[in-house]
């Protein structure tokens, strides 16, 4: 009840000095009890600032990547790891156990960790991230560095057919 009051008074208090500042000025008031919109809060501005300056960064970049013919069209790289790895071991022309032996490596150890990331978003920590993980999976190195070649193909290939940029 006396929240009810404080409210009321202070909505009264505001028409009050907005009709005062109507008869001594040109000012419009809204006819709303508020005096003045809200303020346009210092992190809306923050983050209007941010993104304009990521786009702008983007765009240097993009025309850079143009300019030196390294454009790499996003649409094309959306692709999972998976389609595109299962795509590269059926065109393999390779001796059919060694493309047997590279299908299962990735399907083993390659697609359950890496299968669904989208080919143009992987990055080195995500690669270090899984090999992380392969070590405490498997206990033999060169069984490792094998999944890893077999891995390290598929993206090479990926950079080659220009859905993931080469690293510089």
């Amino acid at each position: 009840m006396l929240e009810d009051v404080a409210v009321v008074h202070v909505r009264s208090l505001r028409v009050a000095v907005a009709a005062e500042l109507d008869s001594q000025s040109d000012l419009r008031v809204p006819a709303s009890p508020r005096l003045l919109p809200p303020a346009e809060p210092s992190t809306v501005r923050d983050a209007a600032c941010k993104q304009k300056r990521l786009a702008e960064k983007w765009l240097s970049h993009t025309e850079a990547d143009m300019s030196r013919a390294q454009c790499i069209d996003p649409a094309a790289g959306r692709i999972t790891f998976r389609k595109y790895g299962d795509k590269w071991v059926a065109a393999q022309t390779t001796d059919p156990t060694t493309c047997t032996t590279v299908g299962v490596h990735l399907r083993l150890h390659g697609f359950p960790y890496l299968g669904n990331r989208p080919i143009d978003s992987f990055r080195p920590e995500h690669i270090r991230e899984w090999l992380a993980e392969l070590d405490q999976e498997l206990p033999v190195s060169s069984y490792r560095r094998v999944i890893f070649a077999s891995v390290s193909a598929v993206l090479a290939a990926a950079a080659d057919d220009e859905l993931l940029a080469r690293a510089q």
